[in-house]
């Protein structure tokens, strides 16, 4: 990732990378009767990504 100029990151590298790993896959493979993520079921999964405690939906 390049750094440029502007606001800095509210989620490290790690937790970005398992947000999209997260994102690749359907809900189904996290046990949710789904076929797209929302942010609530997102939120739930995701509650250690410092991202999620700014989500509002």
């Amino acid at each position: 990732m390049t750094k440029g100029a502007g606001r800095p990151p509210k989620i490290d590298e790690e937790a970005e990378e398992e947000l999209k790993r997260v994102l690749k896959a359907p809900p189904t493979e996290e046990g949710y009767e789904a076929t797209r993520w929302t942010t609530p079921k997102l939120a739930e999964r995701l509650p250690k990504v410092p991202l999620v405690c700014c989500m509002t939906y």
